[in-house]
Formats: C-alpha cells, sequence, structure tokens
C-alpha cells in the first residue's frame, strides 16, 4: 500500500509501524454471521454495526475480536444488550454487521492482541459520530507506535484511509 495521498502524507514514512489494508464485508444481518454463511467470521478481527439511513451508511458500534470468532461474540451478554439499547434508540432501524479482515504491510504472522486494540482503537476515534454507543476510545486515543489503515471493500461506514502519528496535508 502506498502510505501517500493527495489528502495528507507521513512525514516519516520509513517510521510507520503499523500499515495495514482491511477487507470489509457486505452488510449481512446477525442470523446471517450466526447461521455460518460468512467465511470472513474465520478470519476477521474488526466488525462494525451498521445501519442504513436516508441512503447513507451509519456506522453505531465498531468493535474487535482476537481470540474468537465475530459470531461468537456477538452471542455475548453485553452484545445482545448493545443491540437491545441500539434498536430503542433507534426503532425503525434495521441492523447490519461488516466485517473487517485486515491484511498487513511487512507483517510476519499473526498480529498480536495490542496491535489490534491499537487499530480498533484508530478506526473508533477516526471514524465516530454521535449515532455511535462505544463508550470507549472515544474521546481520546493514544498509541506509542505510527499507524496507516486504509478501509476497502465496503467502506461506504467508514473512512477510506486514517492514520495517527506525525502526518501532515498538502493543504
Amino acid at each position: 500500500m502506498d502510505i501517500v495521498n493527495p489528502d495528507f502524507y507521513v512525514s516519516w514514512p520509513d517510521h510507520v509501524d503499523i500499515v495495514a489494508r482491511i477487507e470489509w464485508t457486505i452488510p449481512s444481518t446477525h442470523d446471517v454471521l450466526f447461521s455460518g454463511l460468512l467465511e470472513q467470521d474465520a478470519t476477521a478481527y474488526f466488525y462494525a454495526i451498521v445501519s442504513l439511513q436516508k441512503r447513507q451508511w451509519i456506522t453505531h458500534y465498531i468493535g474487535k475480536v482476537y481470540a474468537q470468532r465475530s459470531s461468537q461474540r456477538h452471542r455475548g451478554a453485553d452484545h445482545i444488550a448493545r443491540l437491545n439499547e441500539l434498536k430503542k434508540s433507534y426503532p425503525n432501524q434495521v441492523f447490519h454487521l461488516t466485517l473487517g479482515t485486515p491484511e498487513f504491510i511487512d507483517a510476519r504472522g499473526k498480529p498480536d492482541e495490542a496491535t489490534i486494540d491499537q487499530i480498533e482503537g484508530l478506526l473508533i476515534y477516526s471514524n465516530w459520530s454521535d449515532a455511535m454507543v462505544n463508550r470507549q476510545k472515544i474521546e481520546s486515543f493514544a498509541c506509542s507506535r505510527q499507524i496507516v489503515i486504509e478501509n476497502v471493500g465496503f467502506d461506504q461506514h467508514l473512512w477510506k484511509r486514517a492514520a495517527y502519528g506525525v502526518v501532515a496535508s498538502n493543504h
């Protein structure tokens, strides 16, 4: 992935610690995820709960999984409560899930949990809106490493690119 673009560039590109391209699936209902029809359930480290409002996809929650699959995580009591909270706040919406599988540039092997956590933090912080119910990582985000991520596939609910570290704009 080229880490330079017309909107911003990394001031010291040779010192970026994490460069990842995250492939997002098309939105699916929880039933589709639970039925085992999403093969990305085995590879995804990230997920977003989204809804379609006035022809625009809105992100309501961004999360991560590391030691389990999204289908297992979404059966947890906290996620059931979160979905019920969203349904109460947005009674006319249908909520979907989109799963994000990262590809790490110049990485060897499986990423560690700290890397996944830092990318999740950047995803939440850079895409936060009033429609989101995330309670952590929304008012501040700090990381000891420089990160550049690119969202591909179904990325209509997220900024195409996000970076953390020393970046500059051409404008």
